[in-house]
């Protein structure tokens, strides 16, 4: 501002202007949403992992009980995976990440503790399990992957009635593609 010119003009000798031009980075996750019904979420899920086949994936659940139940329905179909959430130690909770971030485990079923802050190299693929309740969540999660200019997918599942978060999505301009479960490869 005008004022901070003024006040810098007063207190410093001989200074140099130097700006920064903001780089745009071009988006390179690619997002998929699968209209799902309850009952097919978990089949869905199956789906994608075995299709895709990613080595790190971060799958997103809303509650800490959903999170455990789904690290353990994953461990009883022969996943190696693990769970991130607030009721863990935080021993246990460091001890996931770096077993996931080292490759020991290929799959961490998270709540959105793990959507910010993580610096975890190499993640090919975030897959919301259960949708956020707003975009600003959504864009957290899915920013996992893709990180450093590099690809990623982020796959979404959700039932009709979540519809209205889809559309709030494409009014933020979020480039997205929309699928039936059926569609899936």
């Amino acid at each position: 501002s005008k004022e901070i010119d003024r006040i810098c003009k007063q207190v410093q000798n001989d200074a140099v202007m130097v700006s920064v031009e903001e780089i745009e980075v071009e988006n390179k996750i690619e997002q998929i949403f699968y209209e799902v019904g309850a009952s097919d979420k978990y089949k869905a899920l199956l789906a994608t992992l075995l299709t895709h086949r990613p080595k790190s994936v971060i799958i997103f659940c809303k509650t800490k009980i959903g999170v455990s139940e789904l690290q353990e329905d994953l461990y009883q179909d022969g996943f190696d995976v693990l769970s991130l959430h607030g009721d863990l130690e935080q021993v246990d909770r460091d001890e996931s990440l770096l077993q996931f971030a080292n490759g020991s485990v290929t799959i961490l079923v998270a709540t959105d503790l793990a959507s910010r802050g993580l610096d975890i190299k190499d993640v090919e693929c975030v897959i919301n399990f259960d949708i956020p309740h707003t975009t600003e969540v959504y864009t957290h999660r899915i920013g996992r992957t893709a990180r450093m200019g590099k690809e990623g997918i982020a796959i979404s599942f959700y039932e009709p009635f979540q519809k209205p978060f889809i559309e709030e999505l494409r009014e933020a301009k979020i480039n997205f593609t929309c699928k039936k479960y059926e569609t899936l490869p």
